[in-house]
């Protein structure tokens, strides 16, 4: 299992990197937008479907958390990648995934939905990433635990100082829990 926690604060002031670090310069730009909210416009890309060209307009929090959260997500991915590969550089094996996440939220296919399939398939060359999620939050039972990891896991971020990396179960047992905590 793999878990980030972090403050607004600290993903707001990551945002220039993970945007650098995915090739995304140029495809993130912030817009002018009626009301109080500010708005990202992300993209052009374009709909395997259709070849028409898609930009997703999303506010600036909530494309933040996306780029925070799929930047993990692909970080992880590529490590795994890579430690699979080490023995055997000139033949490397692809790691697939799938995984389910927390419902973001809106409806199916809103904004930030859209804009984390988008970003998840930036790092094809190391396997493909599939994800889903819960029709609706907090009714399954397996979506309650992870909230309630989750809420465990920021209240124990909460009380510590600084980034830092914990791996909770022992080097000899079945499990790994890796968690970052920024700060």
């Amino acid at each position: 299992m793999f878990a980030i926690s972090a403050p607004e604060p600290s993903i707001s002031r990551g945002t220039a990197q993970f945007i650098s670090q995915l090739g995304l310069d140029g495809r993130y730009r912030r817009v002018d937008s009626m009301g109080s909210a500010k708005r990202i416009s992300f993209g052009p890309f374009v709909r395997a479907s259709t070849g028409e060209e898609v930009s997703v307009l999303v506010s600036e929090n909530r494309a933040a958390m996306c780029l925070f959260i799929a930047h993990f997500v692909l970080r992880m991915h590529r490590r795994m990648y890579e430690a699979g590969n080490a023995n055997h550089p000139t033949d490397p094996r692809h790691v697939y995934w799938n995984f389910l996440g927390d419902k973001f939220p809106g409806p199916h296919g809103s904004d930030m939905e859209l804009m984390f399939s988008i970003l998840l398939s930036l790092g094809r060359d190391a396997g493909w990433i599939r994800w889903g999620c819960f029709q609706e939050s907090d009714t399954v039972a397996t979506d309650l635990l992870a909230d309630n990891v989750a809420g465990a896991l920021n209240e124990k971020a909460k009380r510590g100082r600084g980034a830092r990396v914990e791996q909770l179960f022992p080097e000899d047992s079945r499990g790994l829990f890796y968690w970052e905590t920024w700060s």
